[in-house]
């Protein structure tokens, strides 16, 4: 995935692995969203995920195609969030007071939920078992119908 090649140096520079899985039969999966929006989202969400994984960890960037969407997953070995954290996680200008150590404005995954949300997608967030976070961009196959 052209993403996770561009972030490898970074991932390389922190000592943290950085791999991609497909999740599909099929070699490729399309969906119908504005790649650079698309882009810019899960650059956000990579960023993070390189951000708050300590070195050693990993980083695993997997594309699935359940249904009617496709959803490309980030998980981290972070220090993950509580459940009251994710339900915050995404507001503008927030981060949890147990990272506030760690560089960013807490805008990134605010903005990355505008640009999917513009292009008929969803963002979501849960625990990644052990440890860390699973974020998930979710994306139609094809493009919504107009009313």
């Amino acid at each position: 995935m052209e993403r996770v090649a561009a972030w490898r140096p970074v991932a390389d520079r922190e000592s943290v692995s950085l791999e991609y899985r497909s999740r599909t039969a099929v070699a490729a999966v399309t969906g119908w969203a504005d790649p650079t929006s698309v882009s810019s989202a899960l650059d956000a969400v990579i960023d993070n995920a390189l951000k708050f994984t300590p070195e050693g960890g990993k980083v695993t960037v997997s594309v699935s195609a359940p249904g009617s969407s496709v959803a490309v997953t980030v998980a981290d070995g972070g220090p993950g969030l509580t459940d009251d954290e994710l339900t915050r996680i995404g507001d503008r200008f927030w981060r949890s007071s147990r990272h506030q150590n760690i560089d960013g404005s807490g805008l990134g995954l605010s903005i990355a939920r505008v640009l999917l949300t513009q292009s008929g997608g969803t963002i979501s967030y849960a625990h990644n078992a052990p440890r860390g976070l699973r974020v998930t961009l979710a994306l139609p196959r094809t493009a919504p119908t107009r009313q």
